[in-house]
């Protein structure tokens, strides 16, 4: 692709989900050199009778016919009647040239393509003709060169017409529920006054990276650390918290110095380490910059031959250089049994909606033993929701009363928001849309990303992805929701979920997924649009390292950093300077 149409490619990616103007208005001032002439809507013209409706176009033809020295003029024609037959056969628009500037053929049926003579209306600035069934556009609209709306939403089209490259005057087009799929042309790139681009449920991608990022070391200087598990901002206070699986955060500020990391809590007396536990994720309180609450995902061991993992809450203190946790305020939230020290899930984290979101797995065992996955009496296998909004040690939490499985019964956990995962270590939420993602770590066969809703089943250990778990052949699928995205584990040993991108440094990435992979040294991306069982092909993004990423974090701008255990280092996405996009 030539320079000259990179800044049109950046422009579109944040424009996949932006509404298109609708059609319509009012129509231009007449020529003041040309008698005026006024048109109104077939529908409810005075001048022109109307015509009696037929079982075919003749009536629109005749009305057409009728109407054709008004058309001289300028003025607006809507065809707002019922179409019962679909054949254009016939239908001539004529004039000298014709001066209709809005064109209304909403919701007619209309199947195929439609009339090439609309492409005769030079002065036409406006064209609806969503809610159609069109597969195609003639290629004569390619020539109206004073179009400047367009809306196709709601039909057909399974290829991006080329036509549409034609349009130089564009500045509005709704392609939004159709059957595209694939990039975005070469057509729609080049349309340099094109302003708003609805693309909303299709599968249209805004580009494709070759490679498109770059890595670079997000705090220079910072010293290795061994265990690092992730990251959070805290911009209330200008740093950014390091999370260490042996139970310790550390601090450093923002804009640097980060060769001296500070710590700021150290818990790891009663953090159990061990297998996969240990300390797996602090979050901030959604109101932290009123209350400084701070919580912690954790493993710990309270008594001999006993494994818990913990949810708990802290009190911080301080700003800036000063800023630490208050050990002694831990408010213990929840607590639940593990009976190994695998599989324990890892996030905690705030939804839109305020209620904390906590992803427990399965609690090991190869295939899951103890059957956990399919046990909605138990927490493990779980996405957790509660409320911790007032939390005090005799209530730590309540249950929000939109859960799913609230008042179910028969000993079904009403803190359930979803079942039937694996072990999802990593959630995040997109800050755009509000839809939660979690990649889910295979067993043999198959890594997921799922889209968690509300009382959706995501089938371990019946399944595992797609595919039969338990039993091997002729599992039960009904109510299993497929995943968002599957991957062979040919592609790495257990996959990290990251997020969808919304920053602002890499325009074209936005409304992508990245995730990654603890064994693979890549970066894969798919489009946020779309849901589960939706087909959708990973985007190589970056590839060459580091291994051992375990975790994606993102800050208050929306931009992300790559957490890696291999050297430990974290990393900021950048665009890659050397892509050629």
């Amino acid at each position: 692709m030539n320079a000259g149409a990179l800044p049109l490619v950046l422009f579109l990616a944040g424009l996949v989900l932006a509404a298109a103007v609708a059609c319509g208005g009012q129509p231009p001032a007449a020529d003041p050199l040309t008698p005026a002439a006024t048109v109104t809507p077939a529908a409810t013209a005075t001048a022109t009778p109307k015509p009696t409706p037929a079982d075919s176009l003749a009536g629109d033809r005749a009305a057409l016919l009728e109407m054709r020295d008004a058309l001289a003029g300028s003025g607006t024609l809507n065809w707002n009647d019922r179409l019962p037959g679909e054949s254009w056969d016939g239908v001539t628009i004529t004039g000298s040239p014709p001066r209709v500037t809005a064109l209304a053929l909403a919701d007619r049926r209309l199947a195929g393509a439609i009339p090439p003579e609309l492409g005769g209306l030079a002065a036409l600035t406006t064209l609806d003709l969503s809610g159609n069934y069109l597969a195609a556009i003639p290629p004569e609209l390619g020539g109206l060169a004073a179009l400047t709306t367009l809306d196709l939403s709601g039909n057909r089209l399974a290829v991006t017409p080329p036509e549409l490259g034609g349009l130089t005057a564009l500045t509005t087009l709704d392609l939004s529920d159709n059957q595209l799929k694939g990039r975005i042309p070469p057509e729609l790139v080049d349309l340099a006054s094109l302003t708003s681009l609805d693309i909303s449920g299709t599968l249209l991608f805004p580009w494709e990276p070759d490679p498109a990022l770059a890595l670079v070391p997000a705090f220079p200087g910072l010293p290795e650390l061994e265990n690092l598990v992730g990251l959070i901002e805290v911009p209330e206070h200008d740093l950014f918290l390091i999370a260490l699986r042996d139970g310790r955060v550390l601090a450093v500020p923002r804009d640097g110095p980060w060769n001296a990391p500070r710590t700021v809590h150290d818990q790891r007396q009663r953090t159990s380490a061990r297998g996969e536990g240990g300390l797996l994720a602090v979050a901030l309180d959604p109101d932290f910059a009123r209350n400084g609450y701070v919580y912690a995902h954790y493993n710990t061991e309270p008594a001999p031959d006993a494994y818990v993992s913990r949810l708990a809450r802290f009190a911080t203190t301080g700003a800036g250089a000063s800023f630490a946790f208050i050990a002694a305020s831990e408010l213990l939230i929840l607590e639940v049994e593990q009976i190994d020290a695998f599989h324990n899930g890892g996030s905690i984290l705030f939804g839109p909606d305020g209620m904390l979101y906590l992803g427990l797995g399965d609690g090991g065992g190869a295939g899951d033993p103890g059957l956990h996955g399919q046990n909605p009496e138990t927490l493990l296998g779980t996405v957790v929701r509660i409320d911790v909004r007032g939390a005090t040690a005799e209530a730590p939490y309540a249950i929000p009363p939109d859960n799913p499985f609230i008042g179910g019964g028969g000993g079904v956990r009403p803190e359930i928001w979803a079942y039937g995962l694996r072990n999802p270590w990593r959630m995040s939420f997109d800050r755009e849309t509000g839809i939660l993602w979690a990649g889910d770590v295979g067993q043999a066969r198959l890594e997921e990303i799922n889209i968690v809703r509300a009382g959706a089943n995501y089938g371990w250990n019946v399944t595992e992805g797609s595919l039969c778990f338990s039993p091997l052949d002729g599992c039960d699928r009904s109510g299993i929701t497929p995943p968002r995205l599957e991957i062979d584990r040919s592609y790495g040993c257990a996959i990290i979920g990251g997020y969808v991108y919304r920053g602002r440094a890499i325009p074209p990435l936005r409304g992508w997924y990245l995730f990654s992979n603890y064994c693979g040294g890549r970066i894969h991306a798919i489009p946020a649009a779309g849901d589960a069982g939706e087909a959708a092909d990973p985007v190589l993004l970056w590839e060459g390292g580091p291994d051992f990423v375990v975790s994606f974090a993102e800050d208050a701008a929306g931009e992300l950093y790559v957490v890696s255990q291999q050297d430990a280092r974290i990393y900021r996405v950048i665009a890659d300077p050397a892509a050629n996009r």
